[in-house]
């Protein structure tokens, strides 16, 4: 057993509190055994969910790009107080030259100074934070009084969403920002249902907001959407009487403090000013905005663009899939797409028709027509979209829930069918999903740097594929000493290093030379004229070298 298991173990302890809570809390209640029996099973639905999310985070197999440059970053911060840029805790990691939000890497920071660099313990606050907000989202409709069947049916769509699952996986830094709007979110619902006047109430909407401006700390897309999401938010509650002019004025001027270097970053990165130092925070400057490669906003050939947008669009709300197999399985996609679609279309058809949602539908009908820019000006993909996810499976719960007080004697078949397509998902994914070779995680390379490390040598080739920040995840180097010995390759806006005896190409003429080692995937191992190398064979990669190593 791992140290850092102490973690979950204790995190489990938690969540198994909370349901026993809420099972004491529906016993004392004047329900129905029916009910009762509902919340029972709901609290099963989100310790599931929880485990699913929190067991084994070393899978999915090996290591992510993004994944590795965050995790060097957090580690570089947690033992030098400064990025592998040598920036002092910046508001923006530069990463690979176009950024990448740097939260994340803050809540990873005290797990990877305890406990040491390594997947498991990178990815520990991907997994509790998407597990807290299933929770905490639950908890919310519960304090609503909401409908037991509609929030069995809500915790079970979430807890088995495969978007939600995957994403909480692994540690990529967007993926925070769904979780924490969110959070946000489940606190709104709450002041929906609270006296505007009550201190609870004002506490519900200082939380809601502090998660909002987090958000935009979390992924630079999110900026397309959280302004007028936040307008329409509060319009809506001053409509309702659910919230008073002085505590819009005191949170607004709280989330505006908050959001103070975001806004500074922003301002460096468009006005394309020099980067700022205030005190030990860096105000970080890009070489390029991600916004240029991934957004409207950045091609010259707008029609063009809104053509592939639009068929990427298609393949992905319909068949879940953007080509991306970090993100989804096709046909399990994000939320079971296809026979998803048909729920939600007649969940707004019974909007349109009856006119009955509650307070709670129209939040989430506001976070829907929020992510309206994101759809039309940003790049389909699941990381991109995911913004629209949690809504998305919010309305198909919604549209289940419907369908079954229209037709109660197919209650038991429908959260079956549901069931069964969350299994063979996970079936799926936790089996067969991380042999696929094309998942983008890099698999092995932690074996190939382990051995490595032990053998006297001065040049190592790594395939094409495999980039400066994985071996420097799994072999953390003075961020000082890296800069000293680090050389940028090509130059593009995204920056590609070798660094000492790692170089990152192979070369046309593999020959065996003098405290020289290849690194040869497997598969193409046939391809190289072994003769005269000394070779170790991994599960994914060769080493061939010719030098006596230090192991003998």
């Amino acid at each position: 057993m791992e140290s850092y298991h102490v973690i979950f173990v204790l995190f489990w302890a938690c969540v198994l509190y909370f349901n026993y809570h809420e099972i004491k809390c529906a016993d004392k209640a004047l329900l129905s055994f029916a009910d009762r029996k509902l919340i029972c099973l709901t609290q099963i639905i989100l310790f599931v969910g929880v485990l699913i999310r929190t067991i084994s985070l070393s899978y999915p197999e090996g290591i992510f790009a993004d994944e590795a440059i965050g995790g060097y970053d957090t580690w570089c911060l947690a033992n030098y107080g400064v990025d592998h840029h040598l920036n002092s805790y910046p508001v923006y990691f530069r990463s690979w030259g176009s950024g990448q939000s740097a939260l994340y890497g803050y809540f990873a920071l005290p797990f990877v100074k305890f406990f040491g660099l390594s997947t498991p313990i990178f990815r520990l606050p991907m997994a509790i934070w998407s597990s807290t907000a299933i929770i905490i989202f639950y908890w919310s409709l519960r304090k609503a009084q909401i409908d037991i069947l509609h929030i069995l049916i809500v915790t079970l769509i979430i807890a088995l969403c495969p978007w939600h699952i995957m994403m909480s996986r692994w540690g990529l830094d967007c993926n925070l920002c769904p979780n924490f709007i969110l959070i946000g979110i489940s606190f709104i619902i709450l002041v929906s249902n609270n006296n505007s006047s009550s201190i609870k109430g004002f506490l519900y909407f200082f939380f809601a907001f502090t998660f909002f401006a987090l958000a935009a700390y979390s992924y630079g897309i999110s900026w397309f959407m959280l302004p007028h999401f936040c307008i329409m938010l509060l319009v809506y509650l001053c409509k309702k009487k659910k919230i008073t002019s002085t505590q819009i004025l005191i949170c607004g001027f709280w989330t505006i403090l908050i959001l103070v270097p975001l806004i500074l970053f922003a301002y460096v990165l468009f006005s394309k000013s020099d980067q700022l130092q205030i005190g030990l925070l860096t105000i970080t400057q890009l070489k390029a905005g991600r916004h240029q490669t991934t957004t409207l906003l950045g091609t010259d050939q707008p029609f063009l663009a809104i053509l592939s947008y639009g068929k990427m669009a298609v393949r992905l709300i319909f068949l879940g899939d953007d080509l991306l197999k970090w993100n989804s399985l096709r046909y399990w996609g994000q939320f079971y797409n296809l026979p998803a679609i048909p729920f939600i279309i007649y969940c707004f058809y019974d909007f349109v028709k009856r006119k009955n949602f509650t307070s709670t539908d129209t939040i989430f009908i506001i976070w829907l027509v929020s992510v309206f820019p994101i759809i039309i000006l940003v790049e389909p993909n699941v990381n991109h979209w995911n913004l629209l996810w949690f809504p998305i499976c919010y309305f198909l719960a919604k549209g289940i829930y419907l369908f079954i007080l229209r037709f109660p004697k197919r209650k038991m078949i429908t959260l079956i069918i549901i069931g069964s397509l969350g299994l063979s998902f996970c079936i799926k994914y936790f089996t067969t999903y991380s042999q696929n070779g094309f998942t983008g995680f890099q698999k092995g390379i932690d074996e190939v740097v382990s051995y490595t490390s032990k053998l006297d040598l001065e040049k190592i080739y790594y395939p094409n594929n495999i980039v400066f920040a994985i071996t420097l995840f799994y072999e953390p180097i003075d961020p000082y000493q890296y800069n000293r010995i680090k050389k940028l390759t090509g130059s593009s806006a995204i920056e590609y290093y070798n660094y000492g005896k790692y170089i990152f190409h192979t070369p046309q003429n593999i020959n065996p030379q003098n405290k020289v080692a290849y690194i040869i995937p497997n598969e193409c191992l046939s391809k190289i004229n072994i003769t005269g190398f000394k070779m170790h064979k991994t599960k994914y990669y060769t080493i061939l070298w010719n030098e006596l190593d230090k192991i003998n």
